[in-house]
């Protein structure tokens, strides 16, 4: 099973690997998890931390990354349902943001994309024992001009690169 684990991350989640453990048995059986990001040490390209950064705009922007990525992550037919608060999650999924960086496109007008680094850490909250590390490798989303916009494109695309990498677990 973590051989399965190890090629479909390498295939199919082109910014995710498995550091340790096993993602499969959280797509046994249907099951709630919930969802949490850690920005506690979050920088911004390496500097300043992210909160710094944001000013006033930083609660804004943690709530758009757990509303863009669970509203993503739940549009897709699986077994695991995502959700920010629920007493009947069995599992936890911890996303810590280590760096978020802002990149120049491919576009001559200016559109920027933001590039995330960080780990996905996934706990049985019954047993209180982690299930699964992921690293998440200079993930990035589609390029935008407005800032907020940027970054809701990358909880997009993480949510789309973690729920395909499940889909083909379930093959």
């Amino acid at each position: 099973t973590l051989t399965l684990c190890l090629f479909a991350v390498s295939t199919f989640a082109k910014d995710l690997k498995i550091l340790s453990g096993d993602l499969c048995p959280i797509l046994e059986a249907p099951a709630e998890a919930l969802v949490e990001f850690d920005y506690s040490k979050t920088t911004w390209e390496e500097e300043e931390s992210y909160k710094s950064f944001c000013g006033e705009d930083y609660e804004h922007r943690v709530q758009d990354s757990y509303d863009t990525f669970i509203f993503k992550a739940n549009s897709y037919e699986n077994p695991l349902k995502f959700a920010q608060e629920s007493s009947a999650a069995k599992y936890k999924i911890i996303i810590k943001l280590d760096d978020i960086e802002r990149h120049q496109g491919m576009s001559m007008w200016g559109r920027m994309y933001i590039e995330i680094r960080g780990e996905i850490e996934i706990f049985d909250i019954e047993k209180n024992e982690s299930i699964c590390k992921i690293k998440i490798k200079d993930l990035s989303g589609g390029e935008d001009f407005a800032p907020d916009d940027r970054l809701k494109k990358c909880f997009t695309e993480l949510a789309e690169e973690f729920i395909e990498l499940c889909k083909y677990l379930l093959i």
